[in-house]
């Protein structure tokens, strides 16, 4: 799934299990999905603690590489 629309991504969780969120600010798109790639790699993953267990996908073109594994070779 793509973050092209944050505000309706959210509210999809309203009223699910999930009762709180964090945030933090980026200050590009291009942080913004490496900041997500870490906390994937350092909290997520296969084996990890985050229920999601599909790596962060990059936006449409960019071409950006994961700062952490080579999933986008």
């Amino acid at each position: 799934m793509h973050d092209d629309n944050l505000n309706a991504r959210l509210k999809t969780y309203v009223g699910s299990e999930y009762k709180y969120f964090k945030f933090d600010y980026a200050s590009s798109p291009k942080d913004a999905f490496e900041k997500e790639c870490e906390l994937y790699h350092d909290f997520g993953g296969p084996e990890g603690k985050l229920d999601n267990k599909v790596h962060p996908d990059r936006p449409i073109g960019s071409g950006w590489k994961c700062p952490r594994c080579d999933i986008f070779s």
